[in-house]
């Protein structure tokens, strides 16, 4: 009798060890769902997630890491790096609508360095943080008007340099898309303002320059010439 109880004692021991380790090697290589080719957990796989988007790529300690590709079901994708199961590094996004971004991501937005080419054709080329036009970068409209400066929140702010495709120029600040602060603005007829504005006018302080060589200073408001300083 007192043999069966230490083989029972090492029955015990040993189911006691070796049960946990089996389960926990079933959980290490178990799929997750939507996995379709792969483990879906270290190395190359493909998953499939209910709510229609699909990666295709590398993936570490069961995220998305390394080279791969995503799709979504209204058709926009996405080429490039991922880490820690996020959009980060290099890659290119291609919405449906015919825009596309292609640049560095961190944090699965847009990071850094990047191009976006909008629609219509239109450019910006610089500098985003937090998926918005923020540092420097140079915009381009399809209609030929060119603006190269500073950005903040998606908007021109800061100093900037727009020039439009008629041959003005307006060399200044920027504030919410609109010239505010200190600036020059000269039209392609040879007239020029030098002073302050105000929401996109002449406002404030200022010199209006007639192409004869005569001039206006004084206090402009709302683009008007009000009265000599």
């Amino acid at each position: 009798m007192q043999g069966g109880n230490k083989m029972i004692r090492k029955t015990t021991i040993v189911l006691t060890i070796i049960v946990p380790l089996f389960l926990s090697g079933c959980a290490m290589f178990s799929k997750p769902e939507g996995c379709v080719e792969g483990n879906c957990k270290q190395g190359p796989g493909k998953i499939q997630h209910p709510d229609g988007v699909t990666y295709t790529g590398t993936f570490k300690d069961g995220k998305k890491d390394g080279q791969g590709n995503m799709t979504w079901k209204d058709g926009s994708r996405y080429e490039g790096d991922f880490k820690d199961g996020a959009k980060a590094g290099e890659g290119t996004y291609t919405w449906t609508s015919g825009a596309q971004y292609k640049g560095s991501f961190a944090n699965d937005q847009r990071s850094g360095k990047g191009t976006f080419t909008y629609p219509d054709g239109s450019v910006y080329e610089g500098n985003f943080e937090k998926g918005e036009r923020s540092g420097t970068g140079s915009y381009l409209w399809k209609n030929g008007n060119r603006y190269n400066g500073e950005w903040k929140d998606g908007n021109m702010a800061g100093q900037g340099t727009m020039t439009w495709a008629n041959g003005d120029t307006y060399e200044g600040q920027w504030q919410n898309n609109l010239m505010n602060g200190q600036g020059t603005y000269r039209w392609k007829n040879g007239f020029s303002y030098a002073g302050q504005w105000k929401d996109g006018l002449m406002d404030g302080e200022g010199t209006y320059n007639r192409i004869d060589g005569s001039k206006i200073s004084g206090i402009f408001e709302k683009g008007k010439f009000l009265r000599e300083k």
